[in-house]
């Protein structure tokens, strides 16, 4: 095959991914992928925040659940800033048990913004 005939096929393969019913496959692939991106980027950036400017707290542990087949442990923590309650949720913590105190990092600008220290190594 010539160039000529190469770069004709690659464009009908293009068009084929456009057209109709495979518009709207793609456009859902696009935006799962899209999806993943912004999670994984905005995970990423509430980490380094938290690690550059996090401020230190005690929690208390008030729940643990074994949430599906894999084994892990999911250890609910409570913590309070100037009054006002707080909860996350670690999956690093296996050893701890309810009503024990945890280290938590928070961004005092949004102390929603939280982790287990635990999680931060």
């Amino acid at each position: 095959m010539n160039k000529k005939t190469q770069q004709k096929l690659r464009l009908k393969d293009l068009r084929y991914l456009f057209d109709g019913a495979n518009k709207l496959k793609m456009t859902v692939i696009f935006t799962v992928f899209a999806i993943i991106v912004y999670v994984v980027f905005v995970n990423q950036l509430n980490y380094n925040r938290l690690k550059n400017s996090g401020t230190g707290v005690k929690g208390i542990v008030f729940d643990k659940r074994i949430p599906g087949y894999r084994g892990i442990v999911n250890t609910y923590y409570r913590f309070s800033v100037k009054g006002v309650s707080y909860e996350g949720i670690s999956d690093d913590d296996d050893k701890i048990q309810i009503g024990d105190s945890i280290d938590i990092m928070y961004l005092e600008s949004d102390p929603q913004i939280n982790r287990s220290l635990s999680m931060m190594k």
